[in-house]
């Protein structure tokens, strides 16, 4: 982004901050890297007010002007970042209906950021994971959690949806999960059909609904991945 500095965290011909979400009557939810934090013209640019920070690299409090979380979560897949998916979602649902901007971030806006988001999108808009993960990397196309938060997040569509139906491809990311023995798709089918949709228009997600919270159900996939260990990528 030209005129700004100190973007040691954005690789050529990424972008620091990309929006992911934008709806009527709702704030716009954005997706980044520290390098955000960094630039306070980012932040102003964008009428950031809340801030999700997800990282260990670098601990940074912006202050009274915005209301902030900060998760230490470390970018390895055996790092439980399910343990945080409902404070995660609560954290940006209750900014978005208040008409707040919301940027999630973590050290690069690639893996820790992006699985949070993805997990969002998934409870919010009852996007399976692959429908998830085919929007967001059109927002920003070089997301790419690790294989043991793609894991945690087949997971989540299990509790969501009672299956899992995604296949991610190569497309969508270059960890083969599939290969592990936890990976079981089952036959593509319409879920949740039956509940009334509201439409949105353009390139945003199709579909959005009142869900009840998920405390009892992020208990049980918490219980479920406290021994986690990915079969397909032990060392």
């Amino acid at each position: 982004m030209k005129g700004f500095h100190l973007l040691k965290y954005t690789l050529p011909g990424e972008q620091p901050i990309s929006q992911i979400l934008s709806e009527k009557e709702r704030g716009e939810l954005f997706l980044g890297n520290l390098d955000c934090l960094h630039n306070q013209q980012v932040l102003d640019i964008h009428n950031i007010n809340c801030i999700l920070s997800i990282c260990t690299e670098e601990k940074i409090m912006m202050g009274p002007k915005y209301k902030q979380i900060y998760l230490d979560i470390h970018d390895n897949m055996n790092s439980q970042i399910s343990n945080v998916f409902e404070k995660s979602y609560l954290f940006i649902e209750n900014a978005l209906k208040s008409q707040q901007n919301v940027l999630v971030h973590c050290a690069a806006g690639i893996s820790r950021s992006a699985t949070l988001v993805l997990a969002y999108l998934m409870k919010s808009y009852q996007y399976t994971l692959e429908q998830a993960l085919k929007y967001l990397k059109q927002k920003r196309p070089y997301v790419r959690p690790n294989p043991g938060f793609l894991l945690q997040l087949l997971d989540y569509e299990i509790l969501l949806f009672g299956a899992i139906t995604s296949n991610l491809g190569p497309e969508l990311t270059p960890f083969d999960v599939q290969r592990d023995a936890q990976y079981k798709p089952q036959p593509k089918v319409e879920l949740r059909k039956s509940l009334p949709l509201k439409q949105i228009p353009g390139p945003s997600p199709v579909a959005r609904v009142e869900r009840k919270t998920h405390t009892e159900i992020l208990t049980r996939v918490s219980q479920s991945l406290s021994t986690f260990q990915p079969k397909a990528f032990k060392s």
